[in-house]
């Protein structure tokens, strides 16, 4: 009887050393896989611009699929990212979605812990053509840090709640 509860505590440890490390593994993956989206639509834009010689105003005006379900011309999610073409700002953003905050019609980056974009113009110190991966300075995961900037440089851009990294 005392073999097993200490084969189950055992296990209880191993369990609360390994879930973390999981979690934080499969963060990384969906970062990385947006990533590569966001890269994908960024050289889409640049596409569309040669091709028009003008600025893309939608998803759908772009030569390229991304997996999800298109909300409107605007925004397109695949449960964990919302994608979004903003034309004001002229850049695309790909925000993860936050299940408990989030409306996804209308503002995810404001509930959002972390964001990757790609800027079609200069936007204070961030070149017109960069890719940044952002994240928010008060975020109690500290793990987006590591995701956003592996290299600890120092961050492009702090608008006072993000800081802007380059990917």
């Amino acid at each position: 009887m005392i073999e097993l509860l200490v084969v189950v505590l055992i296990i209880g440890i191993l369990a609360a050393i390994a879930l973390p490390q999981y979690r934080k593994a499969v963060e990384k993956s969906r970062v990385a896989e947006a990533i590569m989206n966001i890269k994908s639509l960024g050289y889409a834009t640049e596409r569309y611009r040669l091709a028009t010689g003008t600025e893309p105003t939608a998803l759908a005006d772009l030569d390229i699929e991304i997996n999800g379900s298109l909300i409107n011309p605007s925004f397109l999610t695949n449960g964990k990212f919302v994608y979004y073409i903003n034309p004001n700002l002229q850049d695309i953003t790909a925000c993860m979605i936050n299940p408990d905050k989030t409306n996804i019609n209308t503002t995810p980056w404001n509930t959002s812990d972390i964001c990757i974009n790609y800027w079609m113009k200069q936007r204070a110190t961030i070149p017109a053509g960069s890719f940044t991966c952002t994240y928010r300075k008060v975020s109690a995961r500290t793990s987006y840090a590591s995701i956003c900037n592996p290299n600890q440089a120092a961050s492009i851009y702090d608008d006072g709640t993000f800081l802007y990294f380059h990917i």
